[in-house]
């Protein structure tokens, strides 16, 4: 049910928070894929890692992109340490 009621989220953004919040992403990762997909592996996580830093949507080349590049690599990386994370366990 949709509700027209507007949000205001208080939380205060670190660099931290950020990093957390990706690696739990990554592990929720895991789960999805253990629920719908096949066997969540570490080479599946390998690949995925590469494929979000190689594979760029065109658009992130321009100027007005390239910093928030360094970012998306970033939070990239902290979802795989996630993933890698939960696999171990």
């Amino acid at each position: 049910m949709y509700v027209p009621v507007k949000m205001t989220h208080l939380q205060t953004y670190t660099w931290e928070s950020f990093k957390r919040q990706a690696r739990v992403r990554g592990k929720g990762r895991v789960c999805f894929d253990d629920k719908h997909r096949a066997k969540p592996t570490r080479v599946r996580a390998v690949l995925r890692l590469l494929r979000r830093w190689l594979v760029l949507p065109r658009e992130w080349l321009d100027r007005e992109y390239r910093p928030f590049l360094a970012i998306r690599a970033r939070e990239a990386w902290y979802n795989f340490l996630g993933e890698w994370e939960e696999l171990g366990h």
